[in-house]
């Protein structure tokens, strides 16, 4: 009787504490983006586990916005220069704590002007 009176306890706690499954990713920190072993970009999410700002390790050229729903990843950002700029769209997933995979949508004023890549995110 303990017993079960005691995993009840736990099962109305542990939620209330915060202790959810969805709650185990953390995208906050450095990243960097690649693709085939070609590496893209070198990332910083700064904020809350679940929304925040990222912008480019080393420069202020880089700036957006990231949301994280359960292991879900989605995240955008311009990149600006004097004489030019492109966008960044990604969306994805964490395969685990440093890990994420997902497409990289690219919008530039350059060629290829337009793609899209499937890209591997690892916690620096």
């Amino acid at each position: 009787m303990k017993t079960a009176k005691c995993l009840i306890l736990l099962a109305v706690l542990l939620p209330l504490a915060g202790c959810r499954k969805d709650d185990a990713y953390d995208i906050r920190g450095d990243w960097s983006f690649h693709h085939d072993n070609v590496t893209y970009d070198f990332l910083r999410f700064v904020g809350s586990r679940e929304s925040g700002t990222v912008e480019q390790v080393g420069s202020d050229a880089l700036h957006g916005t990231y949301t994280v729903t359960g292991k879900d990843v989605a995240f955008n950002y311009e990149y600006r220069l004097d004489y030019l700029s492109w966008s960044c769209s990604f969306v994805g997933a964490f395969d685990s704590d440093d890990v994420m995979t997902g497409t990289m949508d690219f919008l530039a004023p350059f060629q290829p002007y337009n793609w899209s890549e499937e890209v591997v995110g690892e916690r620096l």
